[in-house]
């Protein structure tokens, strides 16, 4: 693989309107230990997609290595849905009757069709590059996800320097903060 790959793969992911992107490799990182407890705390809430299960009956997202043995690397894309619009951000223009609507829900498309675009745009990409480098004889193989996929993206996110992980569990990245979509 060309060294300089992943400064390529960081440009696709600009080009495609991602404000971040890094590469992990997939471990078995100590931050996913505790996932199956706090699954069984039921913690999670109503995400229940978090239950996924593989035919072994172990929690999908506990370990990206043994649902995808074949991965060996998570590349993480991050979008800020950081917006000003006044009824997201001020405590002034509270009126009774009015909800308050979450930032990541004042654009016109869903946020996971959105991303998606953009992350098979990635990931075309990447396709298209490899396949000019003559000398690449192994496969590759891609999976796009938003949400849905067997892993647990904070972590990979964290891996991948795109933030810490704070006491909220949130990704904070030390220039735009914790409004990321991490994909």
């Amino acid at each position: 693989m060309p060294s300089d790959l992943p400064s390529r793969i960081k440009q696709f992911a600009r080009e495609a309107g991602f404000d971040l992107c890094g590469i992990a490799p997939v471990r078995e990182f100590r931050e996913l230990e505790s996932f199956p407890t706090w699954i069984a705390a039921d913690r999670h809430g109503e995400m229940r997609y978090m239950e996924a299960r593989d035919d072994a009956g172990e929690l999908k997202r506990a370990s990206l290595a043994s649902v995808a043995p074949w991965a060996r690397s998570v590349i993480v894309c991050a979008l800020n849905y950081n917006t000003d619009h006044p009824y997201s951000t001020s405590t002034t223009n509270q009126r009774p009757g009015r909800g308050w609507i979450s930032r990541y829900a004042w654009t016109r498309e869903d946020y996971h069709d959105a991303i998606l675009r953009r992350l098979r745009q990635v990931e075309a990409a990447i396709q298209n590059d490899l396949a000019h480098h003559e000398s690449l004889s192994t496969e590759h193989s891609f999976r796009s996800y938003v949400d849905t996929g067997p892993l647990i993206e904070r972590v990979y996110a964290k891996y991948a320097g795109i933030g810490w992980i704070a006491k909220n569990t949130c990704i904070i990245n030390q220039k735009l903060g914790s409004w990321l979509f991490l994909e």
